[in-house]
């Protein structure tokens, strides 16, 4: 039903209008003057009695071409986002039963992962919303979640339930992403009526004991009659009034004026914190916990001399002990238990022990095979391994080999982000701007290779003459490949 065509350099795709198909003219009229954000716009094209609909592939990477590892989170925004489209369609009398609902023509910006369908104003176009769903449960099926497998089953059963809605899997998504946003503490000002009990979000630091503060709870500014003024107020250290008395008969005016502890200034945050470090009374004297200290070093070391004179022949004895269970340096000793082994000192003597030592430190060695290749560690690959040679670099510093894993069919070239984080299966230095996270494919397919260019900023060239976005072009070997028209770093295909 739908065509590619790439006209002045210019990918499109063709929907051919049929001589029996209704067009929806609201729809066509709506279109071509208030297009909808997650819609392509298009343009109508009448020849010899016969329309078709034009759409230009320049805005987002098809979703066929999207790495399905993601995370949950990312998962759930993505099909948040395809789900949305179909609730805003009423807003602009159009139906969602006429998307198209194909992943090579469902487009994904790589920047903010807004989604962008092709919307076909006839009747003949229209799907069920039970193939809708059947759609859905294959991208979730596709999916490789690499933090919460469980989920995607969760949302299988949601959408092959007949009696759940789209509109009720989509506030379903949305509040999954609700739950993994982090929550953001909301206080309301003390100011009330007075400026209008507006909501403002504030980081609050820790609240001071109620013992810090004079009079307790009572003087701590504090009315539980009024939610609205629940932050303390300090209050101004005064003297303890007068009918405040410190008598056993009055407990709760021993505390009144004063820190608990009895000391001022200190409150029982403090001696819990001073308790925990030198795990004694804080309340007792300095002096007193200075003469305790003092008492407990004193009898450390009288313990330390009494193990100093247990006698001259019995630490000689000792040591030769130990020196025989030591063998001497160089004699290919292992420490055992765990402790650490020191190959790169060993100096093994002449001959036949030489050769025992270094055949040992050789078996005990650690070795390891690990090679870093598309920006993915793998050891040995099953599938075939593309090598791109560089040919000109224009004074950047780039790798002279790229080798990228055809294994899985495909491969996809970019460079990291600024976080460090890989976006492609082979990443370039993150300070080559000029190359975009996600700059081009290549495909394995039966006949040879495929190049398609994702939407790349700066675009990309092959032998010098510039791709059409999310078009595939034949690759062969000995081809040379232009990141970017404008700098073209240039890559021969071996």
């Amino acid at each position: 039903m739908l065509r590619e065509e790439v006209i002045a350099n210019r990918g499109y795709v063709v929907f051919p209008v049929g001589e029996n198909d209704r067009t929806d003219e609201v729809a066509v009229r709506v279109l071509k003057q208030d297009c909808p954000d997650f819609l392509l716009p298009f343009t109508t094209i009448s020849m010899d009695g016969k329309a078709e609909f034009r759409y230009e592939l320049t805005d987002g990477i098809r979703m066929s071409y999207q790495r399905p590892q993601m995370t949950r989170r990312e998962f759930v925004r993505q099909m948040a986002g395809m789900l949305a489209p179909l609730k805003s369609c009423s807003d602009w009398m159009l139906d969602y039963h006429c998307f198209c609902f194909d992943r090579q023509y469902i487009f994904i910006n790589g920047k903010d992962q807004t989604v962008r369908y092709i919307y076909l104003p006839v009747g003949s176009a229209a799907v069920t919303d039970k193939e809708i769903k059947d759609f859905f449960i294959s991208i979730a099926l596709g999916a490789e979640l690499q933090d919460d497998r469980d989920f995607i089953l969760k949302l299988v059963r949601l959408l092959q339930d007949s009696q759940t809605g789209l509109f009720t899997v989509l506030e379903f998504l949305r509040t999954e992403m609700e739950a993994s946003e982090p929550a953001a503490r909301s206080v309301r000002t003390a100011g009330g009526a007075a400026d209008g009990g507006r909501v403002q979000e504030i980081t609050r630091e820790p609240e001071r004991p109620k013992a810090d503060w004079p009079g307790g709870a009572a003087s701590a500014g504090r009315n539980p009659g009024n939610p609205a003024a629940q932050e303390p107020v300090p209050a101004v250290r005064e003297n303890p009034p007068a009918t405040a008395k410190e008598t056993p008969a009055n407990p709760a005016g021993q505390n009144a004026g004063k820190p608990s502890s009895g000391q001022f200034g200190r409150s029982n945050l403090e001696e819990e914190l001073m308790r925990n470090l030198y795990g004694e009374d804080v309340s007792e004297p300095k002096n007193s916990r200075k003469k305790k200290e003092k008492e407990k070093k004193k009898e450390k070391e009288t313990a330390a001399g009494r193990e100093e004179k247990k006698g001259l022949f019995g630490g000689i004895i000792k040591k030769k002990k130990n020196e025989k269970k030591e063998p001497a340096a160089g004699a290919g000793y292992a420490p055992e238990n765990g402790a650490d082994r020191s190959y790169g000192k060993l100096e093994p003597a002449s001959g036949d022990q030489r050769n025992d030592v270094w055949e040992a430190g050789r078996r005990e060695a650690p070795m390891s095979d690990y090679t870093e290749v598309a920006g993915l560690g793998y050891e040995e690959s099953n599938g075939t391994i593309l090598q791109l040679r560089l040919e000109n670099a224009r004074g950047y510093a780039a790798p002279e080999v790229i080798e990228l894993d055809m294994g899985k069919g495909f491969a996809t070239v970019g460079r990291f982000d600024k976080a460090g984080y890989p976006c492609a299966d082979f990443n370039f230095d993150h300070s080559l701007t000029f190359i975009s996270r996600n700059h081009f494919r290549i495909e394995q397919r039966e006949d040879g290779y495929r190049i398609i260019d994702l939407d790349s900023k700066n675009g990309t060239l092959l032998n010098g003459s510039e791709l059409a976005k999310n078009i595939p072009y034949l690759l062969n070997h000995g081809d040379l490949i232009s990141i970017s028209s404008q700098i073209r770093l240039t890559y021969r295909v071996l």
